[in-house]
């Protein structure tokens, strides 16, 4: 199949926005019959994504050689790790408008539950490959309906560099925004479980569905009644992120319909 190229418009440069308006320059490059958009990554390894959240993969295997063949596509995207950060950021419209719509939401829970925004940012990778339909290990993730996200950590740069200074290449990966978007789990000393479990509420609010996580500690709060259980599968394989999707149905096409990105919030649209 050809690649298509379209020429990316114009945002206009107002503070509101439909969904259709900031999501014209993400079909830029996308396989045809593939109905996937790209959603948008900027900056060194590519870890700065739309409305403050980050990119996590595969940033953490630029060092892991013979882990980057799960991510390679043909050389027309671009070269290097740029190349293999972009090809796996492509979802459906749905995906990309709900995951929009989570960031700005998240965004003002973020205020207010906690004020460093560059702690509890959201980080999110692995979504759907360009061209392949099965990657890395994801068989669930090849038509764009289903994305990665991080749990939410706590604490600061300083705190973490301190604990983990003694990582290989964790100077390289600093640069690359690696506190947010090192994995984490229920286990680590930074991990947020209140937040992570607001965020869970949050993706099962926004129509997530099969979503899929695992942390004993939130699961034994339930339990204990102390707080309310998200809606969420428990699998070990799960400890170091979130999956969800979110389907084509009408329920979430009236909500991306009714979505407005606000500039306040999310900052200006990025592609």
């Amino acid at each position: 199949m050809d690649i298509i190229y379209t020429l990316a418009p114009k945002i206009p440069d107002k503070e509101i926005y439909t969904y259709e308006e900031i999501s014209q320059p993400w079909r830029r490059m996308v396989r045809e019959g593939r109905k996937m958009v790209r959603l948008p990554t900027l900056g060194v390894g590519r870890t700065v994504g739309f409305c403050g959240t980050t990119h996590f993969n595969p940033d953490m295997l630029a060092m892991m050689p013979d882990q980057l063949e799960a991510y390679e596509t043909d050389k027309t995207i671009g070269s290097g790790i740029q190349r293999l950060q972009e090809v796996a950021s492509y979802v459906s419209d749905t995906v990309a408008c709900t995951m929009v719509d989570i960031a700005q939401e998240w965004t003002k829970t973020c205020e207010v539950f906690n004020k460093d925004k560059n702690v509890c940012a959201l980080g999110w990778g692995d979504a759907a490959h360009r061209d392949k339909t099965k990657f890395n290990g994801h068989k669930t993730h090849g038509y764009g309906d289903c994305i990665d996200l991080r749990p939410i950590r706590k604490g600061n740069l300083n705190d973490w560099y301190r604990k983990n200074s003694n990582l290989p290449n964790v100077n390289v990966f600093l640069r690359r925004g690696a506190f947010k978007t090192w994995p984490i789990s229920h286990t680590d000393d930074f991990y947020d479980r209140d937040l992570t479990r607001k965020l869970l509420h949050l993706l099962k609010e926004k129509g997530g569905e099969n979503i899929v996580f695992f942390d004993p500690g939130m699961e034994g709060d339930s339990k204990s009644k102390k707080e309310k259980m998200p809606a969420y599968k428990s699998h070990d394989s799960h400890r170091s992120h979130i999956h969800v999707c979110f389907k084509e149905n009408k329920a979430n096409r009236e909500r991306c319909k009714n979505f407005r990105y606000d500039r306040a919030i999310c900052g200006p649209p990025i592609y």
